[in-house]
């Protein structure tokens, strides 16, 4: 499982989900 960082610190890493990635990309 890839993660992504949704903040600023490493407790806000979560899952990486492709799928709402892209749709927060070009929301």
């Amino acid at each position: 499982i890839r993660f992504i960082g949704v903040g600023e610190s490493i407790e806000d890493l979560r899952p990486f989900d492709a799928d709402d990635f892209v749709k927060a990309l070009f929301d």
